[in-house]
């Protein structure tokens, strides 16, 4: 068989996530590279080969200088721009390893000239558009990507998460995203991402796309969507609520014997598992999720045996452990496992979800130091994280009677308000400004783009006591959910129904 440059690197490019916070995806050589190759010489096709083994073998300083030498090899005349572009690719990828952000750009922008349907390199590039903080350049090359991919899009599902939150504001541009998603069959390690098609369903609802609203519709069944689309009018000509489809108790039970069958027959660290984990957790089987976390205990205390995508949904699962310890009364035990949460997430480079749940632990423990020491020093984060750092400030300043730290998360939480007012909200709760909250929450209700999140809220769920350092503002959302303000706006776009399941916060 005649081996191309485009076959020689593509295990190397299959096995390796682009460098840079925001890796690119796992993936094989260009979609290009399916094309006829052009012969390449046996010394040529050695040389790529050596090259890409050192990669492999985590020589990355020693592949650089391979392909640095491999670039100016005049034989590289003879393969075709597809294979050439291949080519460039790898190096771009080797110079990432070596945090070489200026080259990597310039010759992945090369493997594009040579060949614009290198999807692979339109990832990457993307990836560091991202990392440089263009990050409307990044989601474009991303997005263009998507589209041209030939097949399953193969966008890692933590990218493809931040670029849907980052055009939240932007449905023009969300909207083609999340359809080439999803006509395209993209799923993480094999779950559906619900949110990121009920998000799909609320734009088209808007824009009175009645098909293609059915054809999505129709790929939800996760139990939180489900309730948001029960709970939002904006759907009603679309749902018949009495179909046993819509059931949201029904369907957690049945994603959770599918996914126990799936993972006894090939047990997995992986987004399979973590979505076993929250489904168990919004069923309310805490027992079941401490048995299937338990022997995570010892794996994490050194993580870094594991895979960067397994040690990722280790921290998650463990994460979801410290939930089922809490709701069970065994607060010291939840804080170790989170602890725990965020060593086995440190290897990868991201435990800013785990910390930031940690401080709200913490927080909710009246621990307000230990919770600020966790929320400190995180970094850039999303509007939501940083709301999230601001909560945890603002009440652990109260508590703590600093009321000068108090008044600058109150300004942290006033300039995310508008792209993520939930945690603001709470703000407002905690500093127990009833009216300012009530103007609040149905500010949310009366917007396309909030309303979801706040109709979910309101639902009646199955609740846990709240812990001390939050049982007063817990006590204040449920006067401001009786508001008959709040009430009147609730019947204006939605409804507020009963269901025996746990909802975003256990609490309320």
């Amino acid at each position: 068989m005649t081996r191309g440059a485009g076959l020689t690197l593509a295990l190397l490019l299959a096995l390796h996530a682009a460098p840079g916070v925001h890796a690119a995806p796992h993936a094989p050589a260009p979609a290009s590279a399916a094309r006829p190759l052009v012969p390449v010489p046996a010394d040529l096709a050695a040389a790529l080969d050596a090259a890409a083994e050192q990669g492999q073998q985590g020589d990355a300083r020693g592949a650089g200088e391979a392909f640095d030498r491999l670039l100016q090899d005049p034989r590289l005349t003879l393969l075709d721009d597809t294979q050439r572009s291949a080519v460039w690719m790898a190096a771009a990828w080797t110079a990432g390893t070596l945090e070489q952000w200026t080259l990597a750009r310039q010759r992945v922008q090369e493997a594009l000239r040579l060949d614009p349907s290198n999807s692979l390199a339109r990832y990457f590039l993307g990836s560091l558009q991202i990392d440089a903080g263009e990050l409307d350049q990044g989601a474009d090359s991303i997005i263009r990507a998507v589209q041209t991919e030939p097949g399953t899009p193969t966008l890692r599902t933590p990218l493809a998460w931040a670029l849907a939150a980052h055009l939240r504001d932007q449905p023009a541009r969300l909207r083609p995203f999340l359809q080439a998603l999803f006509d395209k069959g993209w799923t993480s390690d094999g779950v559906e991402p619900d949110d990121l098609w009920l998000s799909l369903a609320t734009l088209q609802a808007d824009a009175g796309e009645a098909e293609a609203l059915a054809t999505t519709l129709s790929r939800i069944d996760g139990p939180r969507e489900l309730i948001a689309l029960r709970s939002d009018k904006r759907f009603d000509p679309y749902l018949k609520r009495d179909d046993p489809r819509l059931d949201p108790v029904r369907a957690v039970h049945a994603r959770i014997a599918s996914l126990s069958d799936t993972l006894r027959r090939t047990p997995q660290f992986n987004d399979l598992t973590t979505e076993f984990g929250r489904l168990l957790l919004v069923a309310g089987r805490e027992e079941e999720v401490l048995t299937l976390t338990e022997p995570l205990l010892a794996i994490a205390a050194g993580p870094e045996a594991l895979p960067a995508e397994q040690r990722r949904s280790v921290a998650w699962l463990l994460d979801q452990r410290a939930t089922a310890l809490r709701r069970r009364g065994e607060h010291a035990q939840a804080v170790a496992s989170l602890r725990l949460a965020v060593r086995a997430a440190d290897p990868t480079g991201d435990t800013v979800s785990q910390r930031l749940n940690l401080g709200v632990l913490l927080a909710g423990l009246e621990q307000p130091e230990p919770a600020l020491a966790e929320v400190s020093g995180l970094g850039d984060v999303s509007a939501y994280g940083e709301s999230t750092r601001a909560l945890v400030e603002l009440v652990s300043a109260l508590q703590l009677r600093d009321a000068a730290r108090a008044n600058r998360a109150r300004t942290a939480l006033a300039a995310v308000r508008a792209q993520a007012p939930q945690n603001p909200l709470e703000g407002l709760l905690a500093d127990d400004r009833m009216d300012d909250a009530a103007t609040a929450l149905m500010a949310m209700l009366a917007s396309p783009r909030t309303r979801v999140d706040a109709l979910l809220s309101l639902q009646d769920m199955r609740t846990v006591p709240a812990l001390p350092g939050d049982a007063a503002r817990t006590a204040r959302w449920r006067q401001l959910k009786q508001r008959p303000d709040v009430q009147a706006a609730v019947r204006q776009v939605g409804r507020i129904d009963r269901y025996a399941l746990y909802g975003d916060d256990d609490t309320r």
